[in-house]
């Protein structure tokens, strides 16, 4: 069952912050929000790598402005609202898929399943910034180093 708490005024103010980068439809953020970060202990706001609604083409400028290899972001692909990681690799860019299978709630990257069991977004991104871990799970060529932010 439930249970109480749940971050009260923070979590609210956060996921009203995010309705607004996403799709434009508060109603549909606020659900996304709550179905990608289910469960995940501690954390009252979205991480800052995650964004809304972006095109290819706008992520690529947002790590443009980096450049450095290994800047990253998350960002909702439309028009399906599904998950993709933008990475920057060399000055080159690349798109990774992220889905989460309906039946078990796993996560892939590329359609290469998670050899961890992730509860959401946020916590395959932390796994994938770990070294150790994501040489194990060789799904990208470049480690996650260099959050990109707004």
């Amino acid at each position: 069952g439930g249970g109480g708490g749940g971050g009260g005024p923070v979590v609210a103010a956060a996921a009203a912050a995010a309705s607004e980068g996403f799709y434009g439809n508060p109603a549909a953020a606020r659900a996304e929000y709550d179905r990608m970060f289910a469960g995940l202990a501690g954390s009252d706001a979205p991480p800052p790598w995650l964004h809304g609604s972006l095109s290819r083409e706008q992520a690529e400028a947002m790590l443009a402005r980096d450049r450095r290899s290994g800047a990253f972001l998350v960002r909702v692909k439309e028009p399906n609202k599904q998950w993709a990681l933008s990475v920057c690799n060399n000055g080159e860019y690349a798109h990774h898929l992220i889905e989460r299978d309906p039946r078990d709630n796993l996560f892939s990257v590329n359609g290469s399943p998670c050899p961890a069991n992730c509860s959401s977004v946020t916590h395959l991104v932390t796994l994938l910034r770990t070294p150790a871990f994501a040489q194990s799970w060789p799904v990208l060529d470049q480690p996650l180093l260099y959050p990109v932010i707004i």
